[in-house]
């Protein structure tokens, strides 16, 4: 079974935030939109109670955000939160300055979660300027394939939810350099056991 769960940032979204789900069977996934960092913090809570299994941020929450919810959670399941490679830095610099002088920015969030289809589980948020589309995939071959696709239709920046290291890898080969990719990663206290939900 995976049940987990990826918060992101929209300044555009209402104050108290909005929430889907994409289910497989016995695989969820809840995504969550809040408007500023610090209401992630109440909606782990709710995530964790409704039977959360992990919590991944998005790129654009500082790594003290991890610290922040985990703590919101009592250590309950493991969080993470997204970063980005050296190769990614200057692009994923530009796409933020670009966002905040009110441009419109195309991003993608492509999610790992077992059975999804990725024509038919996928969602296209737009706030502007932000337009923001969610892609639920079931391997690394569709990460990849649903990365292409997204460097085709001009996005520019994607954030990976649910991958191991070596996934990951693949797609950060596959758009070859064209686009931002950030990473969920994790703290050493994960390492260490003291999530014994991990796994999920």
């Amino acid at each position: 079974m995976t049940k987990f769960a990826v918060i992101y940032e929209s300044p555009r979204v209402g104050p108290e935030g909005e929430s889907i789900d994409i289910e497989k069977g016995a695989n969820k996934v809840t995504i969550v939109t809040v408007a500023e960092p610090s209401h992630a913090l109440a909606w782990a809570k709710t995530l964790v109670t409704g039977g959360a299994r992990r919590i991944e941020l998005c790129g654009s929450m500082s790594p003290i955000w991890r610290d922040k919810v985990s703590r919101a959670v009592d250590g309950a399941v493991p969080v993470s939160s997204v970063t980005f490679g050296f190769e990614s830095i200057r692009l994923a610099a530009a796409f933020s300055a670009n966002f905040e002088a009110g441009k419109d920015m195309k991003d993608a969030f492509i999610i790992r979660l077992p059975g999804a289809d990725a024509q038919r589980d996928r969602t296209v948020q737009k706030r502007p300027p932000q337009i923001s589309t969610l892609i639920a995939v079931p391997d690394a071959a569709g990460a990849v394939a649903a990365a292409r696709e997204m460097v085709a239709a001009g996005v520019e920046l994607i954030e990976l939810y649910g991958f191991d290291t070596q996934d990951a890898a693949s797609v950060i080969a596959a758009v070859e350099g064209r686009v931002a990719v950030g990473v969920g990663s994790f703290g050493l206290e994960v390492a260490r056991g003291r999530n014994s939900k991990f796994s999920a």
